[in-house]
């Protein structure tokens, strides 16, 4: 599926990005500021791979805060 977005966002229901569900694991570690390659490096736990991937080679700009 082609998206011609110039931000694609993410919803969920806890603030920020986490290693695992904070909900579930107490100790999960909150990641203040996480670049697409970290997010890669960190594996599927954080977000999808192939959406990452996808960003990056689109060229779309971001960074996960």
């Amino acid at each position: 599926m082609a998206v011609n977005a110039d931000v694609i966002m993410k919803g969920t229901h806890v603030h920020g990005i986490y290693d695992s569900d904070p909900k579930l694991n107490p100790e999960a570690i909150f990641y203040h500021h996480l670049t697409y390659r970290d997010a890669a490096a960190k594996g599927s736990a954080i977000i999808d791979i192939t959406a990452i991937t996808h960003c990056q080679e689109k060229g779309i700009p971001g960074e996960l805060l």
